[in-house]
Parts: C-alpha cells; sequence; structure tokens
C-alpha cells in the first residue's frame, strides 16, 4: 500500500507507544526514560500508523533484549534542521561488529547465549528499515557486546 502523507507528531507518537506498551515494560521490570523536549511536536510528514510500527518494533526489539534484572531503555528525540532523529538505546548484551551488518537482513536473527533461542520471525528490523527508507530516512545501530544498543532513525 502507497504512504500516505500527512504532518504526524513524533513525540506525541512516541509517548503513545511507549504508553501502549506500559503494561510489557511493567512486568518485565524495565525502567522506560522518555527524553522528549515538551516544547516541541518534531513534527515530520509521513504515515502514521507505519511511523508507529517503525517506535513499537524497536521498543519490542529493546524490550526483548534488555537486562532482565534491571532493564532499562531510554528514548530521546530531537529536532534538527531538515529532520527529526529519534534514538531507542537499550541495555541489554550488545550487538557485535559483524551481527550488526547482517540484522538489518530478511529472516535475520541473531543468536545470544544468554537470550537463549531467538524469537520472532526475524522480519522486525527488516520491516523497520524498509518503512524508514519509504520516508526517506535512514536506520542505523550503535552498540559493543556488553554494552547495549542504540538504534538511531
Amino acid at each position: 500500500a502507497p504512504l500516505r502523507r500527512e504532518t504526524v507528531e513524533m513525540a506525541r507518537l512516541v509517548h503513545d507507544a511507549v504508553a501502549g506498551m506500559a503494561q510489557l515494560f511493567t512486568e518485565r521490570n524495565i525502567q522506560v526514560s522518555e527524553n522528549l523536549d515538551p516544547t516541541n511536536p518534531c513534527t515530520v510528514q509521513g504515515d502514521y500508523d507505519r511511523l508507529v510500527q517503525v517506535v513499537i518494533n524497536l521498543l519490542s526489539n529493546a524490550l526483548k533484549f534488555c537486562d532482565p534484572q534491571s532493564g532499562k531503555i531510554d528514548i530521546s528525540l530531537r529536532q534538527g534542521p531538515h529532520y527529526v532523529r529519534l534514538q531507542i538505546r537499550d541495555n541489554g548484551p550488545g550487538i557485535s561488529a559483524s551481527a550488526q551488518k547482517l540484522i538489518f537482513e530478511k529472516f535475520t536473527q541473531v543468536h545470544s547465549p544468554a537470550m537463549g533461542k531467538p524469537n520472532g520471525t526475524g522480519l522486525g528490523l527488516f520491516i523497520t528499515k524498509t518503512i524508514v527508507e519509504q520516508h526517506g530516512g535512514a536506520l542505523r545501530v550503535e552498540s559493543e557486546i556488553g554494552k547495549g544498543a542504540m538504534f538511531e532513525v
């Protein structure tokens, strides 16, 4: 289906996505901090439903890999001159440099000994990257083993 183009307030979208997942965060004892500027709605032109999917996929990923004892997810949103930058950081096991090259491909799942067998289809990040690119954006990851991961849109 073609993308709808409408004015989307990313700050509200992120806040609503987090609120919708609050129960999951509570069940897993994960602290979520939203670093959103209350005076700036961070408006973009895009497809609300697909952008929600991007945020939920990235939050679900962070949730899945968070430290099971003291999970933390930090979300920040910043307005640049011609872009909005969303960062979602977790305190999970991190992603090796070799795995970082693969995670955005179809049906790829990173196996972590601590996590056991991966769950899901291995399509989440591929779909997320596709949606972001359809909007003219980019998705990247920064991570080191043992230091969590940060996904940036």
